[in-house]
């Protein structure tokens, strides 16, 4: 975790692109709060920020929130009702970590619920 921290870099933008890496820097940094680890202090600005990351991953899940997100009301809590929609929109590696991940717990579906957020949507 302090690792994955200490990759950020922090700085402010006057054009900031949708597709930093802001939403992992502070999961990170909430991540390490919790666990009682270093965070990184960055000097948070008035207006736009960019949050950008050396060793960047090839995890799933910002693939599979962006697909949710384009799909808008059309979107589903069900993984099965999901799951070939979802498939298609991550990387091959992506894909891999996916299927890891469904393997490794009978529990995956009720994570995919609540990541999908349907609960909260409004």
């Amino acid at each position: 975790m302090t690792e994955c921290l200490s990759d950020f870099a922090v700085e402010g933008a006057s054009a900031v692109p949708a597709d930093d890496q802001y939403h992992e820097f502070f999961v990170a940094n909430w991540m390490a709060l919790c666990a009682k680890r270093p965070v990184q202090h960055a000097q948070i600005r008035t207006g736009p920020m960019r949050f950008d990351r050396k060793n960047s991953t090839v995890g799933p899940l910002r693939a599979m929130s962006a697909c949710m997100y384009q799909m808008r009301e059309t979107r589903s809590s069900d993984w099965h009702h999901m799951q070939g929609i979802i498939e298609q929109s991550v990387s091959p590696e992506g894909y891999e970590i996916l299927r890891a991940a469904q393997d490794s717990s009978a529990d995956f579906e009720m994570f995919f619920e609540g990541f999908s957020r349907m609960s909260i949507a409004g």
